[in-house]
């Protein structure tokens, strides 16, 4: 009993924000402060002007060199992750054979890469968080279908 009067009280929410999001009662614009023109519903064939022109706009070069430039972020960011990775593991083997010295340096890296790691999944997660928000603003009725799936499905 305790489930279902949960799952109610949800749903019930949910529907008070849906009709305050939405509006309630209905409008028809008729005579009144301003005059509402009157539609031709004999739509007639309308002759074919001429063709658009293509104008070159002032701002048609700005993606190529952005993707550009991305690329090469991209290429010389993992080029430099591999070679820390790299330099970690040569260092460790390093410090199997006795050598202290290297063993303190790739104590460092590997404390290096952990930390650049952790602060990239942070930078991931936000950025799916984002994306995950962006997708319930464009696809809200599948947004609605997955909550009303959640509720329906929540162990209560």
């Amino acid at each position: 009993m305790n489930q279902y009067f949960y799952r109610f009280v949800i749903v019930f929410l949910l529907t008070l924000v849906g009709f305050g999001m939405l509006g309630g009662g209905q409008v028809f614009a008729s005579g009144g402060s301003f005059d509402v023109p009157h539609v031709n519903d004999h739509f007639e064939k309308v002759q074919q002007g001429p063709e658009p022109q293509k104008v070159d706009g002032s701002w048609d070069w700005v993606p190529e060199p952005i993707a550009k430039a991305v690329n090469w972020t991209k290429e010389k960011v993992s080029s430099g992750w591999n070679w820390l990775k790299q330099t970690a593991d040569r260092e460790w083997e390093k410090a199997k054979q006795g050598d202290w010295l290297d063993g303190i340096l790739a104590l460092i890296l590997t404390t290096l890469i952990v930390r650049i790691s952790f602060k990239v999944g942070i930078l991931r997660g936000l950025w799916d968080t984002v994306k995950g928000i962006g997708y319930m603003i464009v696809h809200p009725i599948e947004t609605i279908k997955g909550i009303v799936s959640a509720i329906y499905l929540a162990p209560c």
